[in-house]
């Protein structure tokens, strides 16, 4: 196999067709090769890539992976230096779903979901300081 085929088995590649919608996961190389890098030099074309919504479509990528014994690299909204958002395996993007920002205690805390990048947090958390 060249590293430009997925290395997803049938099985594995129609279990996740039927479980997320076709506009949330991909396969094309054209797909792939851009989450092929990250901000370091590494290069690793990942067999796929999926972009859950929920608690539990992210349970449901750890069983199937779990079943087919396939990787599963999570990437964010943060930049990786060192090669850790780039991988064989499934790609699993929360960068497009998880950005909601929660406040605590009157701004003295707040959760922050990984789809978030800093510059917005800083806005929100301004914000906070300035009412």
């Amino acid at each position: 196999m060249n590293e430009l085929e997925s290395h997803l088995s049938a099985k594995a590649l129609k279990e996740l067709q039927s479980y997320f919608p076709q506009q949330r996961y991909s396969v094309q190389i054209a797909d792939r090769l851009l989450y092929a890098h990250d901000a370091s030099s590494y290069r690793i074309i990942p067999s796929g890539i999926v972009s859950p919504i929920n608690n539990q479509e992210i349970q449901w990528l750890f069983s199937w992976a779990s079943r087919f014994n396939h990787s599963l690299t999570f990437r964010a909204a943060g930049t990786s230096l060192s090669g850790q958002a780039v991988g064989s395996g499934l790609i699993v993007d929360c960068s497009k779903y998880w950005k909601d920002i929660t406040v605590h205690d009157e701004g003295n805390s707040i959760t922050v979901q990984p789809g978030c990048i800093g510059s917005k947090v800083h806005r929100n958390n301004r914000l906070l300081i300035h009412q």
